[in-house]
């Protein structure tokens, strides 16, 4: 029955495949420039190892790592932000209270950090705060050294740079926002959407290019998509510098559904995909997980195999790929280490050296 069933799932792969592949015929993104996984400079299977920490890890599902403090945030415990000693794998200490306090967050998740400041996002309340490390550290209930909230609101991410704050918006019109770093107001509105030939509706625009971004130290808007494999790197202004399609060159396809005034849309299960996921920028290299699964793979659970780096010209550098998928992670580049999230079987956290 094992081989019956491994059979048929193979075949249905394989059909989906060619399915997808006569549906995105004729289609091209403009300015794109097609690459495979042969592009890479450099490829790796890399060996993880599971840490055993100390303390019970629950749902974490962002990590940061600064020298030898591993970063985990998780949702649903009595704190928000757990700090852990990667020499000894213990906890140092749990912060921040979930709740509507002045100093409680919602919904955290880290923003790329300055000096020794941590700064985190709250997606709830679209507020980005700043700490002091060692404050942060010290303090039971450490209390924000600046916070400021973005109006109108912005989702999934925000990333400082200079000083602006960018963050994605969900809006048809653009895919970014820019916002004063000092008092949260619009300044902005930068990126539109891809072009392919193929028409989107407005409600199916904004999910079919559900991005995700990060900013290189030389200012440089690296954008990911998730539900095509496309990638996009863009100076602070907006302006285009290199699209990039691939390694498998598939399509976003969602259908728009209308109840009464309530407009939504979701993803085409027969044909849909997962892309990339939680882009990181590392020195001057653009990380990325991708996934590539059909959205309706009997395993899907947004787990990535295949971790990515680019440069900020957008050239394809080195692949890895993990035998323990990931659906975050950070990376030490002094000590060539990256920690990740793994869901299989359970939540844990695993370390490969690169």
């Amino acid at each position: 029955m094992k081989v019956i069933n491994s059979l048929r799932t193979g075949i249905q792969s394989a059909f989906f495949s060619l399915l997808c592949i006569s549906c995105s015929q004729g289609l091209h993104y403009e300015q794109s420039h097609s690459f495979t996984y042969d592009d890479f400079a450099s490829q790796q299977t890399l060996q993880g190892r599971r840490m055993e920490l100390d303390s019970l890890i629950m749902r974490p599902l962002d990590i940061q790592v600064d020298d030898s403090l591993l970063w985990l945030i998780e949702y649903g415990r009595d704190r928000s932000v757990y700090v852990v000693d990667l020499f000894i794998g213990r906890t140092r200490c749990g912060r921040l209270q979930s709740g509507q306090g002045p100093d409680d967050v919602v919904q955290p998740v880290f923003m790329q950090s300055v000096a020794d400041s941590l700064y985190l996002f709250d997606v709830a309340t679209s507020r980005v705060l700043r700490y002091g490390r060692a404050e942060f550290l010290a303090q039971a209930s450490p209390s924000p050294s600046g916070s400021v909230r973005m109006s109108p609101s912005v989702f999934v991410r925000a990333e400082q740079s200079g000083g602006r704050i960018y963050g994605c918006t969900h809006r048809p019109g653009s895919q970014l926002a820019v916002y004063d770093a000092s008092d949260g107001t619009l300044q902005d509105r930068l990126i539109g959407y891809p072009v392919c030939g193929k028409e989107y509706s407005d409600a199916e625009k904004v999910e079919a290019f559900y991005t995700n971004f990060t900013i290189g130290g030389n200012g440089t808007l690296g954008l990911c998509y998730s539900m095509t494999d496309l990638l996009e790197f863009y100076r602070p202004d907006g302006t285009l510098l290199r699209r990039l399609h691939g390694p498998e060159g598939f399509f976003a396809h969602f259908k728009e559904h209308r109840n009464g005034e309530v407009v939504t849309s979701s993803p085409d299960k027969e044909l849909s995909r997962d892309a990339y996921f939680c882009p990181r920028a590392v020195g001057d290299r653009l990380w990325v997980l991708f996934d590539g699964d059909f959205v309706n793979a009997p395993d899907n659970d947004f787990s990535c195999s295949c971790l990515m780096t680019f440069t900020w010209e957008g050239v394809p550098d080195a692949l890895y790929r993990l035998d323990d998928p990931l659906i975050s992670f950070a990376v030490d580049a002094e000590h060539r280490k990256v920690y990740g999230i793994s869901v299989r079987p359970e939540f844990h956290v695993v370390e490969y050296a690169y």
